[in-house]
C-alpha cells in the first residue's frame, strides 16, 4: 500500500470512528467530513481507475430512491431550490459505501468503532446526569426547558433521541464482534 493510499485510508477511518461526535459538535463539522469523505472518494476513483462500489443491492436501492427525489423536485413549484437541496445527497450514499467498503476490507475494526462511540455516548450520558442534578452542564449551560436536559447539544434537546439512536448501534457493534 503506498502512502497516498495509506494517508487517505487513515483520515476515512478516523471520520468514521468520530462520526457521533460530529454530530455533537453540530451541522458544520457532519457537512465538512461529508465533503471530506466525497472529496477523498473522487480522489480515489480518480487516481485508482475504480468505482469503490459494485452493482449491489445498496446501490439499486440508492438509484430508485434518487430517481424518486428527482422526479418529486421536477413537480415542485420552485424547481431551481429543490433541485439545489435533492443533489447533495449523494453525500449519504458515498458515505455509506466507504463505510461498507472498509468493513468488508477489514480497514476498521468494529469493536474498536464500537468502543469508541460507547466512550462518546457515555461523556454524553455523564454531562446530562451532571445536568440534571446541577441543573446546568460541565459548560455551565442550562437547558431551556429545565425538565429536559440538553447536555453537550445546548438549545437542542435531542441528547435522548441521540443517545437511542447511537446505543443500539454501539452496543451491536460491541457484543457481537468481539475478536472483529
Amino acid at each position: 500500500m503506498n502512502y497516498k493510499n495509506y494517508l487517505t485510508d487513515t483520515i476515512l477511518k478516523y471520520i468514521l470512528y468520530f462520526f457521533p461526535l460530529f454530530i455533537i459538535i453540530g451541522n458544520g463539522l457532519i457537512n465538512f467530513a461529508y465533503l471530506v469523505v466525497v472529496i477523498i472518494y473522487l480522489f480515489q476513483c480518480f487516481d485508482q481507475r475504480r468505482i469503490l462500489y459494485k452493482n449491489n443491492y445498496e446501490f439499486n436501492i440508492f438509484i430508485y430512491f434518487y430517481i424518486y427525489l428527482i422526479i418529486n423536485s421536477l413537480l415542485a413549484e420552485n424547481i431551481l431550490e429543490s433541485i439545489s437541496r435533492t443533489v447533495p445527497y449523494i453525500k449519504y450514499f458515498i458515505f455509506i459505501i466507504i463505510f461498507k467498503n472498509f468493513i468488508n476490507e477489514k480497514k476498521i475494526i468494529l469493536r474498536q468503532l464500537g468502543l469508541v462511540w460507547l466512550l462518546i455516548i457515555f461523556i454524553l450520558s455523564l454531562d446530562i446526569i451532571y445536568q440534571s442534578y446541577f441543573g446546568y452542564d460541565i459548560f455551565n449551560y442550562e437547558s431551556v426547558i429545565l425538565t429536559r436536559n440538553s447536555g453537550f447539544f445546548f438549545d437542542e434537546l435531542i441528547a435522548g433521541g441521540y443517545l437511542l439512536c447511537f446505543s443500539f448501534t454501539t452496543f451491536f457493534l460491541v457484543s457481537r464482534y468481539p475478536n472483529y
